[in-house]
């Protein structure tokens, strides 16, 4: 190879290492060089390609790092909007729940065997009160 080829590059974007690296390598295939500082010059060059590829590795996994943290953060806040919402409807039911207990407390017993609400014995026929306020039992 003679000393004014260009480079060819296998990265489309080559960093300014990438082309003094290569440029060394083609001035290492000049034959007027001498053996010993060739052999200098390669060992460089093998260290600083092995640093570059080390470097671009290091961006690749940091970039890597920073979309996965930015995936979990997404996740994170869907969780909690997903929380909220929950709690946010939970309330809304107990709510509701506390209205018909104010709807029952109010209206009270309208059942024909005579006995209070929380004294029925099997056998009486329960009025509609009364069968919603046993199937809510504590949450009234």
């Amino acid at each position: 190879m003679a000393v004014n080829q260009e480079p060819y590059f296998l990265d489309p974007q080559p960093t300014p290492l990438d082309i003094a690296v290569a440029s060394l390598r083609i001035w290492c295939m000049d034959t007027t060089a001498s053996a010993t500082m060739v052999a200098a010059v390669t060992l460089v060059l093998d260290e600083l390609a092995t640093a570059s590829k080390a470097a671009k590795l290091h961006e690749r996994l940091a970039a890597t790092h920073v979309t996965a943290w930015a995936a979990a953060d997404r996740s994170a806040c869907r969780a909690w909007k997903q929380r909220a919402n929950l709690r946010n409807r939970i309330e809304d039911l107990k709510a509701r729940v506390a209205a018909v207990g104010k709807v029952l407390e109010h209206n009270g017993c309208d059942c024909e065997c005579g006995h209070a609400a929380d004294d029925h014995d099997d056998d009486c026929e329960r009025c509609l009160a009364c069968c919603v306020s046993e199937a809510l039992g504590d949450q009234l």
